[in-house]
């Protein structure tokens, strides 16, 4: 990741980290529709996250080093149509709520939601 000058950096201080991430997503996926080309695809899971971040902080005349590891998850659902026609065309849209699993009185504070789309070919 390139490192990209801040105000803080022209007037002498700078913050550099790099992050490195292992997740594990566990999930249950159903795919429901009795003709063949229409389909309504659902997903509910979560995904176990491991964060290690290498630091270095500067500034004011303090220089800080550092290494931090946390482990996170998230729960997320996908929700979404599928068509895949006899040929092998497929398509894909749907929408995914994603929402962070924290202890405390944040519980289910950070929430998203990101549509998604693919197209490709089934055989």
């Amino acid at each position: 990741m390139p490192k990209v000058a801040s105000d803080d950096e022209v007037f002498g201080s700078y913050y550099d980290a790099k992050l490195n991430t292992v997740t594990v997503p566990v999930d249950v996926n159903v795919l429901l529709g009795r003709r063949a080309k229409h389909k309504f695809e659902g997903a509910l899971g979560v995904n176990l996250g491991c964060y290690h971040e290498r630091f270095k902080l500067q500034g004011g005349g303090i220089k800080v080093e550092g290494n931090q590891t946390n482990f996170g998850t998230f729960f997320y659902t996908n929700l979404g149509y599928r068509f895949c026609s006899k040929k092998g065309l497929l398509v894909r849209v749907g929408m995914t709520f994603n929402t962070d699993f924290i202890e405390g009185p944040e519980l289910f504070e950070k929430r998203n939601f990101a549509p998604y789309f693919g197209i490709g070919y089934a055989f």
